[in-house]
Parts: structure tokens; sequence; C-alpha cells
């Protein structure tokens, strides 16, 4: 599925429907992978993920620390934990070990949403959410959103 937001507020609401529906019906690990070139738009869009899934902290980019999690405490039967992953400087599996984010790729009530995803892409389950953000205009972007490898066939995303 492609679409073409106009705006940030747009790009923002996109992506809050898509926490709404990963937090209705969605099961763990949930890995969403996001790819896009610097100011595309990837921590917009994980911050309306996070709205969607229920988060009213302000979320901010992990750049430094690569990973931050969030207890999800709107939905804790299903899922626990939100992670924003940022894996810019990551490269190799003890990076994602000494981070956490292994374990939490494997949690099975954990929502993994990553940013650069392409460059740990070996060490994502099978079965993810890949949105690709290209910069259109000044606030125009344009997202691809796929199910990769569907285990589950996630609704909101049609083939």
């Amino acid at each position: 599925m492609t679409i073409e937001t106009k705006s940030k507020n747009e790009t923002l609401e996109l992506a809050r429907l898509l926490g709404e529906d990963i937090a209705r019906n969605g099961t763990g690990p949930f890995v969403i992978a996001l790819e896009g070139d610097l100011g595309a738009g990837k921590t917009t869009f994980i911050k309306g993920l996070a709205r969607g899934l229920g988060l009213t902290r302000r979320i901010t980019s992990p750049t430094f620390l690569m990973a931050r999690r969030y207890r999800l405490r709107s939905n804790p039967r299903k899922f626990e934990s939100f992670y924003h992953v940022d894996a810019y400087r990551m490269k190799t599996a003890r990076d994602l070990e000494v981070t956490g984010v292994a374990e939490a790729l494997r949690g099975t009530k954990n929502i993994v949403a990553v940013e650069w995803a392409n460059l740990i892409k070996r060490y994502l389950p099978a079965d993810f959410i890949a949105v690709k953000i290209k910069h259109k205009k000044e606030n125009e972007r344009i997202l691809s959103i796929t199910q990769m490898n569907p285990v589950r066939n996630h609704k909101l995303i049609k083939r």
C-alpha cells in the first residue's frame, strides 16, 4: 500500500491509525521496520504510532541510547512494552544484545519500531511491517507500507 501525506499531521494520523489497529488486532512480537533518508519522517511516524498504542508520553529519537522502552499500560494483557529503536549506529548482533534490542525482538508481548531497519534487516524476524518513507516536498511524504513474509495477515495492510 502506498499513501501520500500532505503534512506532518497527516503522517502522524496515518501512523496513529496503524498503532490503534496493532493494539486491537496484533500479536507479538510485532515489528515495524522503517526506512528513509535523514529527515524523511521516521521519528514523526513513530510518534503517531505511539499515540495509537495509547502512549501519552513525549517520544524522542533514541539516537544516542539506540533504544527506548515504554510501558504500555492500556493493553497489559496483550502487549506490555513498546520499543523505539534507532539502528543507525548498530553494526553487529552484539550491538543488538547490549542495547536489549535482540531481547525486545523476541518478546511476545512487545511492539518494536526500528528506524534505519535496513541496517539490521538480517536480525529482524521473518514477519514484520516495512514502512519506507520518501520525502516529496517540504511537508509531503510518500509512504510505502508492506507486510513482509506474513505469518499473520495484518488487516490494515492490503495486498
